[in-house]
């Protein structure tokens, strides 16, 4: 008569897909290990003292216009820097007049903008000792109804061929 086995299969099976696993992983990880055998020790540059030098030479050479491009860069920056103004023009929350400081007169002396004459009179006078003038309207910190349509269209009309921008913190966004 047959007799069963008495111990399961999947005794003998468990182990041995613990090893297959085992054995795949390390299968995974041997191009991480190896070293490339395609190329002899010490041959993967210029081994002649000359050929270095010139190495050397070249990249002397190379760091040397870098830096001289990049200072370059630097300095017109900087001049770029002292070129451009930034006038701050402030938009009156309660009758929406635009008003800006006095360039030279005593501390909290502002002058107003009413018109679009005399925006123009303050864009020519504003470009006077610079060529790059940003102007930055600034709004109201409080709830107010300045400035509305016809404020920002008056600003649009004067400004729009200039560069500008309006900082206001309930814009919708």
């Amino acid at each position: 008569m047959i007799q069963l086995p008495e111990r399961a299969v999947t005794r003998f099976f468990v182990p041995l897909i613990d090893v297959l696993i085992l054995l795949f992983c390390i299968f995974l990880l041997l191009p991480f290990v190896s070293s490339p055998a395609d190329t002899p020790p010490g041959t993967d540059g210029p081994t002649d003292v000359e050929e270095l030098r010139a190495d050397l030479k070249k990249a002397t050479d190379d760091l040397a216009i870098e830096k001289k491009r990049t200072d370059e860069l630097m300095r017109e920056r900087a001049e770029s820097a002292q070129r451009t103004v930034v006038w701050t023009i402030d938009i009156d929350g309660d009758t929406g007049e635009l008003s800006y400081p006095a360039p030279n007169g005593p501390l909290g002396t502002r002058f107003t903008i009413a018109t679009a004459d005399e925006a123009r009179d303050f864009i020519l006078n504003s470009k006077k000792k610079t060529r790059a003038v940003k102007y930055l309207f600034v709004c109201p910190r409080k709830a107010s109804r300045y400035p509305d349509k016809k404020t920002l269209d008056n600003i649009a009309d004067w400004f729009g061929k200039e560069s500008f921008a309006i900082d206001n913190p309930f814009a919708p966004k």
